[in-house]
């Protein structure tokens, strides 16, 4: 039977599918000594050369605090999901991190995935931790990104955000699907949008 650091250890570097799932956290939060240090050492590592986006969160389990400057660092030239990964890390370990920059990057992305996991964070963040001039960029991103999927996904954000729908409501699915469409169909269901924007918060 593996101990727990092997366990670690096939969690972070191991090809098989079975440990790409997540680190196995349980298992390195139990070592001690050398193995604790060295499993650190194996975490700063594999995030300073891999685009891993399941190595921060990790690092803030096991409080490696001498990760941060590589974090930082990594923040400065990483994208999507990655991205996001960082960002949240850096924020849980103390951080001062400028969330809408880089939220605000990641919706810029061409890609889907980076684009996605920012509106992701934004939908799981609280209301006052939302950062102040975002909705302006999922605004955009509803309107001019290149990926049909990102804009419907940024407009339906768009409506949580600022308290017109939730997840549980489906009567605004035409309008949302409706930024599939070309942009001048696209201008007009923002036009809609912001007039029940207003309308909520009267």
């Amino acid at each position: 039977m593996m101990d727990d650091y092997g366990r670690f250890m096939q969690s972070v570097i191991g090809e098989s599918e079975e440990w790409r799932e997540e680190i196995a956290v349980d298992s390195f939060l139990r070592l001690e000594g050398g193995q604790r240090a060295n499993a650190e050492r194996v975490l700063i590592r594999q995030v300073a050369a891999v685009d891993d986006w399941r190595i921060p969160p990790a690092i803030v389990a096991g409080r490696v605090q001498q990760a941060i400057p590589v974090l930082q660092e990594r923040l400065a030239h990483s994208d999507g999901k990655f991205r996001l990964s960082l960002m949240n890390a850096l924020s849980q370990m103390g951080v001062k991190v400028d969330q809408q920059r880089t939220l605000a990057s990641a919706l810029k992305e061409e890609d889907q995935e980076g684009p996605l996991w920012a509106l992701i964070n934004l939908e799981m963040m609280d209301a006052a931790d939302v950062p102040t001039g975002i909705l302006e960029d999922v605004e955009q991103a509803a309107l001019t990104h290149p990926v049909g999927t990102v804009r419907c996904s940024a407009a339906a954000t768009l409506l949580r955000l600022t308290r017109v729908s939730d997840f549980a409501e489906f009567e605004h699915r035409p309008l949302i699907l409706s930024f599939h469409e070309t942009p001048e169909t696209r201008q007009q269901s923002m036009v809609e949008i912001k007039k029940m924007i207003d309308a909520a918060r009267r």
